[in-house]
């Protein structure tokens, strides 16, 4: 084998194993990109199931800011909810078990209310609402049991003071939300309220915008 022969099979060598190099490359960043869609798809999956859980169960939305998925300055979202009507208003505060029983009275005390508040700096979604009874103490568990009238639901500063409450628990909803917005569609006065999320969920630098909307399990009357 001469010189220039054996250089011509070196120069097919180098060719293929480029070729097979970028073949290989081409399939892994493949699979990358198919492994982040799908962990996004999933994502935006808990996303919508928890906060549609959440407005479900809900008897009435007390207040809503509306937010914005496209102006930065704009006042973060959040709905504040009377979220049940379950509180033993006749239970023995001493007597933690007693509120396991749920006592219907149409009446939200504060232990059934519950805000749900985008927050833009950490881009999370935090969900605010009274902690289990049975970690709370006596005067915690009587302060609970407080009835709020609708001057009390409708007041924007009590947003602040319900987050304040020593038995009101913080935890996330969700994370990785570049940008939150709700909205409330105009219904007749009997047809389920319905509440409308719009999120944009970022990884990896990458923006997906999701759109749920979830149902009030029944139309209530606004509580007096």
């Amino acid at each position: 084998m001469t010189l220039i022969e054996l250089s011509i099979g070196l120069v097919i060598c180098a060719l293929v194993i480029g070729a097979l190099s970028a073949l290989w490359f081409a399939v892994a960043e493949t699979w990358r990109t198919s492994s982040s869609s799908q962990g996004m798809t999933l994502r935006a999956s808990q996303v919508v199931t928890r906060l549609e859980s959440t407005v479900r169960q809900a008897k009435y939305i007390c207040q809503l800011t509306s937010g914005s998925v496209t102006d930065c300055n704009a006042a973060a979202a959040s709905v504040f909810l009377w979220r049940c009507d379950s509180w033993n208003a006749a239970g023995d505060v001493n007597n933690a078990a007693n509120f396991k029983i749920e006592a219907p009275d149409n009446l939200p005390q504060v232990a059934e209310l519950a805000l749900i508040e985008y927050d833009a700096t950490a881009q999370r979604i935090y969900l605010y609402q009274a902690k289990d009874p049975a970690t709370m103490n006596a005067s915690q568990r009587t302060a609970a049991g407080t009835v709020w009238t609708w001057s009390d639901l409708s007041k924007p500063s009590n947003l602040g003071t319900f987050k304040s409450l020593s038995y009101v628990e913080k935890r996330v909803l969700s994370e990785g939300i570049s940008a939150c917005a709700v909205n409330m569609p105009a219904l007749s006065s009997t047809a389920r309220p319905m509440l409308e999320f719009t999120l944009t969920l970022t990884r990896s630098g990458v923006n997906t915008v999701v759109y749920s909307v979830a149902s009030l399990r029944a139309a209530s009357a606004r509580p007096s």
